[in-house]
């Protein structure tokens, strides 16, 4: 009768709360790294060298091998933060991401999002935009809880413009 009615409704409001916890969890998650997707575009085109490296581990790696990077991947925040920083220092950029998909496990999570990287040269007017995919894998930083990028790729679509631009002739 009624006492098993309320009975079924106190646990389905049990269950709604508990399905809430985890999906707010989730969402801030979710937001944490969507806040560092946007603070590793926003340090390169402000060139805040300090801020791209902070978004990585300090063992982070890096693979800009197929946009005419390093050949082999790059081995730590410092070193990843230097290598943008001696290609895109010179240059007046506005990156842009979008439509992550973040695959949450725990502590790490798969991202995959999109990018439209422009670049133009003050100096004589060239420029060059790249179309692209970043693979990233991110980590929950244990001591603050932060959410840092561990692995980086950048997977590029296309390419439109002059890449002499961002690389020389």
């Amino acid at each position: 009768g009624a006492g098993g009615a309320f009975a079924a409704t106190a646990q389905a409001s049990r269950n709604s709360r508990a399905a809430l916890k985890f999906n707010a969890q989730a969402l801030s998650d979710r937001a944490a790294i969507e806040d560092m997707l946007s603070r590793y575009t926003t340090a390169m085109d402000t060139k805040d060298w300090a801020l791209l490296e902070s978004v990585f581990t300090s063992d982070a790696q890096a693979d800009f091998s197929k946009v005419g990077g390093p050949a082999k991947p790059i081995a730590s925040a410092k070193e990843i933060a230097g290598v943008i920083k001696s290609v895109l220092g010179t240059l007046t950029t506005q990156h842009i991401w979008s439509n992550a998909v973040i695959k949450l496990e725990g502590d790490r999570a798969s991202v995959t999002s999109y990018l439209i990287a422009y670049h133009w040269r003050k100096d004589n007017g060239m420029s060059f935009v790249t179309h692209g995919r970043y693979v990233d894998v991110f980590v929950r930083e244990k001591t603050t809880g932060n959410w840092l990028i561990q692995t980086r790729t950048l997977d590029p679509i296309q390419g439109v413009g002059d890449r002499a631009a961002v690389f020389g002739s």
